[in-house]
Order: C-alpha cells, then sequence, then structure tokens
C-alpha cells in the first residue's frame, strides 16, 4: 500500500501523468516489480489504483555511491 494525497496527487496518478515518487525512507520498503494498492487514507478499505513498481533510485544521505 502506498499513500498519496489526495488534493493534488490521484488524479495525476490516475491519469497516467505521474509516474514516479518519493518517499522518505532510510532503506526500501517494497520491491521491484511488486504491486500496490495506491491510498489515500491508511486504514481505508478504500483504494484508486494499483501502482507497479519498476524501478528503485536511492538517494540522499547514507546512500553508498
Amino acid at each position: 500500500m502506498l499513500l498519496f494525497k489526495p488534493s493534488y496527487h490521484v488524479e495525476a496518478v490516475i491519469l497516467g501523468r505521474k509516474t514516479q515518487t518519493r518517499r522518505n525512507w532510510k532503506k526500501p520498503r517494497v520491491k521491484i516489480g511488486s504491486r500496490h494498492l495506491a491510498k489515500t487514507v491508511m486504514l481505508s478499505p478504500v483504494w484508486f489504483a494499483r501502482v507497479e513498481l519498476l524501478n528503485i533510485v536511492l538517494k540522499g544521505e547514507g546512500v553508498p555511491a
């Protein structure tokens, strides 16, 4: 499950305009090729899209060069 802000990301994800997302994680919590439900509320059973993860790029502090 991936959370998105409802005000401006939902429409872009549904229309395919938003194809990348950044997460402030110390290490990846997802695997390449996995599929996740896109939601706007953590524990809600309602989701608006299924998202497939195609690539992971690590950036930021503590990431090996």
